[in-house]
């Protein structure tokens, strides 16, 4: 099993013992992640790739936003289900695949926020200390 590189994780309760790392969408992340960083990853704004061992990437840039974040949320609920052998044939019940997401959801934006406001406090920090 590799060794993640800095990220944020989070445990999908139930469903298996899953785990979501979440990590800044860089060549160096995603390749110690076991992908390939394509050129055409330039212009991407975040990323799911499964990592293997009930373990899932969801890599991300700066500046996505909450439309690329829960683009890449519907992947990581379906990876998930569909690895646990669901079968996405019955659209008139729905209801574990919503719940999923919307945990998936809701738990990777708390966490993005939660990182970016310990970001933005670390960098007033450090420009007080300059002053």
């Amino acid at each position: 099993m590799r060794k993640v590189p800095e990220h944020i994780k989070i445990k999908v309760p139930v469903w298996g013992n899953r785990w979501i790392f979440l990590l800044k969408y860089t060549p160096e992340n995603v390749a110690a992640a076991g992908g390939k960083y394509e050129k055409s990853d330039d212009d991407a704004l975040a990323m799911v790739l499964p990592m293997g061992y009930g373990r899932y990437g969801l890599f991300y840039k700066d500046d996505a936003g909450l439309p690329e974040i829960a683009h890449e949320c519907l992947h990581l609920t379906h990876r998930i289900m569909g690895d646990l052998g669901h079968q996405f044939t019955d659209y008139t019940n729905d209801e574990a695949e919503a719940y999923l997401f919307r945990y998936i959801f809701g738990i990777v934006i708390e966490k993005l926020k939660q990182q970016e406001e310990k970001r933005c406090k670390t960098n007033t920090q450090n420009k007080q200390k300059k002053k």
